[in-house]
């Protein structure tokens, strides 16, 4: 349990530690998220699409982050309907992600 944790913290670490200029964060919820299966199948999705820096999908908090370089011509929208073509998921942007409720 302490390595899962430790792995969680370290991949935010990475995340949040890239230079702004370098990336841009994309933050979505993906209600589908259950299990490490689901987290694996999102991060498969995205690895080899162009612009794609970092990848960090966590099953627990049903949220996945995106780092894409500043200079691709990737969107969220684009990255959205990607995720959804390739997994059958639904992400949504954090700030538009409905309550828990």
């Amino acid at each position: 349990m302490m390595k899962k944790i430790a792995k969680i913290l370290l991949g935010l670490m990475v995340l949040t530690s890239l230079p702004a200029f370098s990336a841009e964060k994309h933050t979505y919820k993906i209600k589908e998220l259950m299990c490490s299966a689901c987290e694996n199948k999102v991060k498969k999705a995205l690895k080899d699409v162009k612009g794609v820096e970092i990848v960090s999908v966590v099953a627990k908090t049903k949220t996945a982050i995106v780092k894409i370089s500043k200079d691709s011509e990737m969107t969220s929208e684009k990255l959205k309907n990607h995720i959804h073509k390739e997994t059958g998921f639904t992400p949504e942007d954090v700030k538009n992600a409905q309550p828990k409720g």
